[in-house]
């Protein structure tokens, strides 16, 4: 089968660790995704909570280049649209680098530029509190100055935001602009608020936005995010259903959080759980639409955006 999921913090996790993707411990793991026929990974660095902007400035360059190395002994990371359609025709694993929480930013645009020559063609402005880019879910703040302009930067060297983790008012601003400036935004790995009232799940207005900007959602499986409490993989399917309904299948996707979970939906625990999952899509949508949520939706968006 085939698989393209939007967010994982896998990188931290190696570095973190000191090991490698070989690591049977890890929620993405060789020797679990290398059973997909063709398989996309977005890959996060976040900066751990307690790390200062600067240092998590640093660190995400630690990071990133010691995950690339990692990478590369079992496929590659890919940056361009050809790159990534030449990985998937060959059935390479492809690794797409992304960023969360550019508070390691530090107000410095030229640090975006650094972020996309490291590899970086997504970029979460937002994660926790309020930063340089502006607020996130637990706030009401909106985006700074600032945060207006990496936004806008992004568009301008073809790094796709993405509003996972951003305040009510943040997501608005980043959604109004992506649609004034004719660009795409995604959510990498959100719920829908109207199934579970979680601050970190998106809205309706916000769904019908990233979806009228030609953009995607990549529902996670995080518990909270799913019930609130203790649930089971088959509760992803009432999200997806919703936003299905909200508009249609082309703009939904996974993106799981694997290896930045705390705890696990059950049957939910890794990417060697996808094939369970991609039965219960099936069973629930249909094979043409499982494929899609699975893999097309996800996999055409990159192909046309990322450069």
């Amino acid at each position: 089968m085939n698989y393209c999921d939007l967010h994982c913090d896998t990188p931290l996790e190696v570095y973190l660790r000191g090991t490698s993707l070989h690591d049977a411990g890890l929620n993405v793991s060789a020797q679990k995704f290398g059973k997909f026929q063709k398989y996309v990974q977005l890959a996060a660095f976040c900066p751990p909570e307690g790390v200062s902007d600067e240092d998590g400035f640093r660190l995400f360059k630690r990071v990133m280049e010691n995950f690339k190395k990692e990478v590369l002994n079992i496929c590659g990371t890919v940056c361009t649209a050809d790159e990534l359609a030449s990985s998937v025709k060959s059935g390479i694993p492809a690794f797409v680098l992304t960023a969360e929480d550019a508070r390691i930013l530090c107000g410095d645009i030229n640090r975006l530029y650094t972020l996309r020559e490291t590899g970086v063609r997504v970029l979460t402005p937002l994660w926790g509190g309020v930063t340089c880019i502006g607020g996130s879910h637990t706030s009401d703040e909106g985006l700074t100055p600032f945060g207006r302009d990496v936004v806008k930067e992004c568009f301008q060297t073809g790094i796709i935001p993405d509003v996972s983790h951003a305040s009510r008012k943040s997501a608005y601003e980043i959604i109004d602009l992506a649609i004034t400036f004719k660009k795409t935004v995604i959510a990498s790995h959100s719920c829908a608020f109207s199934v579970n009232s979680h601050t970190r799940n998106l809205t309706d207005e916000e769904f019908l936005g990233i979806a009228q900007s030609g953009g995607i959602v990549g529902v996670n499986l995080y518990p909270p995010h799913l019930k609130g409490h203790e649930a089971d993989v088959s509760d992803v399917l009432e999200h997806i259903r919703h936003f299905i309904n909200l508009s249609d299948v082309s703009r939904v996707a996974l993106g799981c959080d694997f290896d930045g979970m705390n705890v696990f939906a059950k049957g939910g625990e890794d990417v060697g759980c996808i094939p369970r999952l991609a039965e219960l899509l099936t069973a629930a949508f249909g094979k043409e639409a499982a494929e899609k949520i699975l893999f097309t939706n996800a996999y055409e968006l990159l192909t046309e955006h990322i450069r």
